[in-house]
């Protein structure tokens, strides 16, 4: 399963084993709360934790619009 991280920068620098992820889907979900991105649509209802060592790959980056969008998808899943 792709993933984007999105644990704060402070855990993902640390030795923390469990950082937050969202995946990422090839089909869009069908609600307001995901965000389409150049690697597929990232599903911010399906929020999890992911154990450090199963992250084994890079894929990329997502561009300053694609993180901005998925921060406020984010921010309105949580609450926050």
């Amino acid at each position: 399963m792709t993933v984007v991280l999105v644990s704060d920068s402070a855990v993902i620098t640390s030795r923390y084993r469990w950082l937050q992820v969202v995946p990422l889907r090839d089909a869009d979900p069908g609600h307001v709360l995901a965000t389409l991105t150049e690697h597929g649509w990232a599903d911010t209802l399906k929020l999890h934790r992911a154990y450090r060592p199963w992250l084994t790959e890079h894929l990329g980056v997502l561009s300053p619009e694609e993180t901005e969008s998925l921060d406020a998808r984010l921010r309105a899943t949580l609450s926050l």
